[in-house]
């Protein structure tokens, strides 16, 4: 199961600990980490790389979609800290251990499933300042809308960490 929480709180692991690390770089406003993302327009991306291709760092901008756009999603080799820097969205999580590999992109390690239909059963709402832990395998539908009258733009940066 997905382990969550504050920025002021990270976790102790040390398979985490440089990925904290940047997390706590990022949200520092005087740092240059801070001020790059924070300038990021709707719809920008950008990734950083933190330790070559064994910790990397995705960051994006954008308007959570609806539920019903919603797709679980799956990783093999990588571990998400998906940490949201502002406004706030759900995760949605599901515990299915059976993953469907016709969808998967090994390249990009993601994979997709319909089934099952993502539903308002399990979901965390993340604000900004909160991060979560979600390892290979776990599905995990992110950038849900809060509600539709909630409409204040996301920015989350998701570190990307190669689990031995």
């Amino acid at each position: 199961m997905p382990r969550f929480g504050n920025i002021n709180e990270p976790d102790k692991s040390p398979a985490f600990a440089e990925a904290f690390a940047y997390i706590q770089r990022l949200s520092d406003p005087q740092s240059n980490e801070h001020q790059q993302f924070a300038s990021l327009e709707i719809g920008g991306k950008y990734s950083v790389e933190i330790d070559g291709v064994r910790i990397y760092a995705s960051h994006s901008a954008y308007v959570p979609k609806q539920l019903t756009d919603a797709k679980y999603e799956y990783h093999l080799d990588y571990a998400d800290l998906q940490y949201v820097f502002s406004g706030a969205e759900y995760i949605y999580l599901d515990t299915v251990s059976v993953l469907s590999d016709a969808a998967f992109d090994a390249a990009k390690d993601i994979g997709f499933t319909d089934v099952p239909e993502v539903t308002e059963s399990s979901r965390v709402l993340m604000k900004s300042g909160s991060w979560m832990i979600i390892i290979p395998g776990e599905l995990h539908a992110p950038g849900v809308e809060v509600s539709s009258e909630f409409d204040e733009p996301v920015r989350k940066c998701v570190v990307k960490i190669l689990l031995d």
